[in-house]
């Protein structure tokens, strides 16, 4: 009886041990953690210079810019002004500027989709650059591309 006790206590030692050993390859060896998506941080040197300026934007650019904030809720200054599949625009008073949430992986084609939105509400490509207009991924979308992606740049095509 004693000798089926001791078995069985060096079975399952042996056992968890095997266990243990293979956790712990697992997961300092083989689970490499993917880095997550990081923001090229000379374009956001632009962005940044941009607000600080303040570009003065054409006659026609502010035109644009008073139609599309006609999209906000009722008496509200900031929020959503537009949504579209892959990109969500948001305008925030306090920055003066629009936020674009980019909703999809395909992120040039979301940054294509929103520069052609902004265009067929009259704007520039000069008056997207200086309004500023200015992206960001999607929390969900930045966990997908964790490890896939280099550099996310937050400003429009050609800026």
């Amino acid at each position: 009886m004693k000798n089926n006790k001791r078995t069985i206590k060096t079975g399952l030692i042996i056992i968890s041990s095997i266990i243990l050993a293979f956790a712990a390859w697992y997961f300092f060896l083989g689970a490499k953690p993917r880095p997550a998506v990081t923001y090229d941080s000379e374009a956001q040197d632009r962005l940044l210079a941009v607000i600080k300026t303040r570009p003065n934007i054409s006659e026609s650019d502010l035109q644009a810019t008073i139609r599309i904030l006609k999209n906000l809720p009722p008496d509200t200054t900031s929020g959503i002004v537009h949504q579209g599949a892959t990109f969500r625009v948001e305008y925030i008073k306090s920055a003066n500027a629009f936020l674009v949430e980019i909703l999809t992986t395909d992120i040039e084609q979301a940054k294509h989709d929103t520069q052609a939105w902004f265009m067929s509400q009259g704007m520039s490509q000069q008056g997207i650059c200086d309004a500023p207009v200015s992206f960001f991924l999607n929390v969900n979308v930045a966990e997908t591309l964790r490890g896939n992606y280099e550099k996310f740049n937050p400003l429009p095509p050609s800026c």
